[in-house]
């Protein structure tokens, strides 16, 4: 905790040091910033589980877009008006630098939107690429929301970069390795009653129309494995989330080893029969 509140507050002076130097008003620093996003998508993605470094992204960028407003954009405008107030002529500069604030509060909204929603999307933070679909996902963010408010020649073509980029996020995140598992042999089959037990002990805690845990209430996403028949149904489903990207069980909470994900993989591959 400790680590992850000390994230944000370094991140917001580095980021506000930056943009109040020199380097700002040559664009050198958003270079900096683009590298800047980079260790941190790296760095959080291998300190953090992928679930816990996308959120805490969209906290950094919620915290950075708050304190843009609070403490550069507002207290600017007001020393603005009260300048006019008193009949002096206000500094226009301070305008030009709260609109700065302003425009990096724009193109991080769409970003933040997504990372608050990232829980629902296995594919993105579960992937062992997830740093690098982080990245394309702000940038796919940004430049659709590029396309929305700019008034030159930039928009459209901001629209073409964003597809492009979507295209390589559904192309990544549609790509899963499966080096993980331990290769099937004949000699290695998988019993029903295996799956099962592992089953019952690491998932069912949640997924049953009674769970012994019920923060997400009965059957969460509507998936129950009280049956076996619920098993092999969703079997394609327990391979995707347990097995290839391990955001199941959420957070580990039911403590899954990678033996027993091995052997539900075998299990689904060799048919997932009910034998």
């Amino acid at each position: 905790v400790l680590v992850a509140l000390g994230i944000l507050v370094i991140s917001w002076f580095v980021y506000d040091l930056l943009y109040l130097s020199a380097l700002a008003e040559n664009k050198s620093a958003t270079f900096i910033s683009f590298l800047l996003l980079i260790g941190t998508s790296f760095g959080l993605c291998h300190f953090f589980s992928g679930r816990a470094a996308y959120i805490h992204m969209g906290g950094i960028f919620g915290t950075l877009m708050v304190l843009n407003v609070w403490v550069r954009i507002l207290p600017a405008q007001q020393q603005m008006i009260d300048a006019t107030s008193r009949g002096e002529t206000p500094d226009y500069n301070l305008g030009l630098k709260a609109k700065r604030r302003s425009v990096h509060n724009t193109y991080m909204t769409f970003p933040v939107l997504f990372m608050m929603l990232s829980n629902h999307y296995a594919m993105t933070y579960g992937h062992e690429f997830s740093w690098i679909i982080l990245l394309l996902l702000i940038v796919f963010g940004a430049g659709v929301r590029h396309f929305m408010v700019a008034k030159d020649k930039s928009g459209p073509w901001a629209l073409v970069s964003a597809a492009i980029v979507l295209i390589a996020l559904v192309s990544i995140t549609t790509t899963h390795s499966n080096k993980s598992l331990i290769p099937v042999t004949a000699s290695e089959h998988v019993s029903f009653l295996q799956a099962r037990t592992i089953v019952a002990q690491r998932c069912m805690v949640c997924h049953s129309t009674h769970p012994v845990d019920g923060t997400f209430g009965p059957s969460p996403a509507g998936i129950s494995f009280d049956s076996p028949e619920k098993m092999k149904i969703f079997a394609d489903r327990i391979k995707f989330r347990a097995v290839v990207n391990k955001t199941m069980p959420l957070t580990n909470k039911t403590g899954m080893t990678e033996e027993e994900r091995n052997i539900l993989g075998q299990w689904i591959d060799q048919g997932a029969n009910l034998e």
